[in-house]
Formats: structure tokens, sequence, C-alpha cells
């Protein structure tokens, strides 16, 4: 089977989650034997720095064909014209003298894969992640926009039940739910250090909707002693450590700023609890890696996490209720030795390996190309 991904960035050393997950779907299925194509086109503004113009690479066996172009924001119609031009180019570049793809999959409603799947015929699965089709508050034309991507897929993915409902309501679009790919193996494979007394941590973009400072200050209403490390960078970089220092838990707060996953996964090592009190998701990576790690999370119900938290592995909590942060945080504190570390590893890998995940994809391409004759 031949499949072309179509992902709006590859990732790089300086930007290592730029489109990781579209790229992890990609190493999972050539995992399975399927022949991957990996398309990156990003049109962002020249702020970002990368290298311009047409170039490919083999990376971990997918043959990958980026076009990086400075276009910025320019609006939807101006990047979806250049847009056009340049996956047309990418696809007769690639595909011009070979067999063409079975399927084309897209991540988040792309005007690129639905323009190309209509030229050239090929089956098209979307995979929708955006955490924005949660709001309530989304605009009648984004819906509209999306709806009309939408209707040309054979499939759309929803990476959560309460995303697949959300997009439901909006569009009225049946999605399939398939969770997002975890690199169970990296996060797992560390052992846990001994360590005295409680350590929280997190990770997360440092903006607003994560709500980190809401775990800062719920840290005030737990034990002396009781430490937090914050890994991620953001916005609020400058605000969370003003945070920290005005009331007086310099000793007690880390932040690391940005980490690789490897060693993200070596500070889980040395941690308790995983927390982030997140107002939206649409599903929560960083949740699963944690488990993946065997701490237990705490998490809101936000969109995502209700999937995937249960009682053996967790609790979940409101969106924007600091009594309810404050009164599991100390939970976690009295009661960590009830939640069994090989147990939530045991779990993420039945639901959220590449093995488990890749496998579902390709029940539902097997699905499309059967229902296309």
């Amino acid at each position: 089977m031949k499949v072309l991904i179509i992902s709006s960035g590859l990732p790089s050393k300086k930007y290592p989650l730029n489109g990781i997950f579209a790229f992890d779907q990609a190493k999972a299925l050539a995992a399975h034997g399927v022949d991957v194509a990996f398309f990156s086109i990003d049109l962002r503004s020249i702020r970002r720095f990368r290298r311009w113009g047409c170039n490919s690479y083999v990376i971990e066996n997918i043959r990958c064909f980026e076009y990086n172009f400075p276009v910025g924001p320019l609006g939807w119609r101006v990047l979806d014209y250049i847009g056009r031009n340049v996956v047309s180019f990418l696809y007769k570049k690639v595909f011009g003298q070979e067999q063409k793809p079975d399927v084309i999959h897209t991540h988040f409603a792309s005007s690129l894969g639905a323009f190309l799947a209509e030229k050239t015929g090929i089956p098209l699965v979307i995979t929708e992640h955006s955490s924005e089709m949660n709001r309530v508050d989304l605009p009648q034309a984004t819906i509209d926009r999306v709806k009309r991507d939408y209707i040309k897929a054979s499939a759309v993915i929803a990476v959560s039940s309460i995303l697949a409902s959300s997009l439901m309501e909006k569009t009225g679009i049946e999605c399939r739910v398939i969770h997002n790919i975890i690199d169970v193996s990296l996060f797992s494979k560390n052992v846990r250090r001994k360590h005295s007394g409680f350590t929280f941590v997190t990770t997360a973009l440092l903006s607003e909707r994560k709500r980190i400072d809401r775990i800062i200050l719920a840290l005030r209403q737990c034990p002396a002693g009781v430490r937090l490390v914050i890994v991620g960078d953001g916005p609020m970089r400058t605000e969370l450590e003003r945070l920290v220092s005005n009331n007086r838990l310099g000793d007690r707060v880390e932040i690391k700023g940005m980490l690789s996953r490897a060693d993200t996964a070596d500070v889980y090592a040395g941690c308790d609890c995983f927390v982030l009190p997140s107002s939206r998701e649409t599903f929560g990576v960083v949740y699963v890696e944690a488990m993946a790690a065997g701490l237990p999370v705490i998490a809101t119900r936000c969109g995502g996490p209700e999937d995937f938290v249960n009682d053996e592995n967790g609790v979940l909590i409101d969106v924007d209720n600091q009594h309810q942060l404050e009164d599991a945080m100390n939970y976690m504190i009295g009661n960590i030795g009830r939640y069994d570390e090989d147990g939530i590893k045991a779990y993420v890998q039945s639901k959220f390996s590449p093995e488990v995940v890749a496998e579902q994809i390709l029940e539902l391409y097997a699905e499309i190309l059967s229902d296309n004759g």
C-alpha cells in the first residue's frame, strides 16, 4: 500500500514538535510495511527559520519532501492559492513517474489535501486535532470552510470522542475516533529514580489556555517541600516566573524550558505525578506520555482526557475549579501508593502504542479502498 501524508511541517532539530503527530503516524505506518511519502508544506512567516524552497530527505525510512515558502498571515485564500500550486508541484515531482498513492491522509482540515484528492481521484482521510474545533464560539465562517474539506473526504478521524461529538454537532460529519500515537517505548524505558519528598510535573506550551498559573497557586496549599517541575516555554513564561517569585516559591518550582521528548522522559523518571489543568484539549498527548512513564495524572474535563483518565490512573477535575485542583494535588500526595506504575504503563501500551493505532488506521484504509472498489 502507498500512502501520501500531507502536513504543514516536519520535525527538525530547531522545531522538534513541528508536524510531530503526522510524522509519528508516518513512522507507525511504515513499520507496518506501508510505503509512505510525507509532504511538508510550510507557508509560515519569515520569522520561522528554515531552509527555503524544495528539499527532500529520507528520515527513518520515510521519503520526506518539504516546500518552505515564507508567506505569513496573508489570509486563507492567499494561502490556499499558493498551497495548491505547491502541492500540485510536489505531487507531479514525486508521483509523475511512479504508481500513485492509494490514500491521501492529511492532518487538520486541509484544503490542500481536499484539492489534491479531488484532482487525482485518490481517497482522502482527514485526522482532526485542532482544539479550536471544540470551541463553543467557533465562527460560522470557519465551520463552513472546514466542512467544505470534510465532505470531500472518504473518512474524517477525530482524536477523541468529545471532539467527534463536537464535529458532528458543528458540521454534521460523522467521525471515526482513533487516538493519537504515543511513543510508549521512549517514555516507559526509564527506571523511576528514588527521591525525597513529592514532585509534581507538567509539560505544556506556556500559554493562558494551559492554566499553569493555577498549578503554581495550588502549590501554596500543599505541604512544604512539595515541588513542581515545569517543562515547556511560551508567551507566559515571564509572567509565570514573576508569579513564582511573588509567592516565594523559587525553591519549590523549576521551569526547565523546552526539552526533547527523551529529556522530558528523563525528567518524568524523577517525579511522582503529572498535572495539567488545561481549559481546552482535543486529546492531550502530554498526559498519555506521562502515563507511559508510569505517572498518575491530574487532568481537566476539557475535551480529551475524559477518554483515558480513570480512577486507576488519575483524577479528573472541572475546568477552572481551583479548589478541585488543590484537593486533587493533596489527594495525590497522600494516596500516591494506590497507583500501580506498571498497570498505568500497560494501559497506555494497550491503547496508544504505534502498533495499536497503526492497525486501526490500516483497518480504516482497507474499508475505504473496499468501498471504492
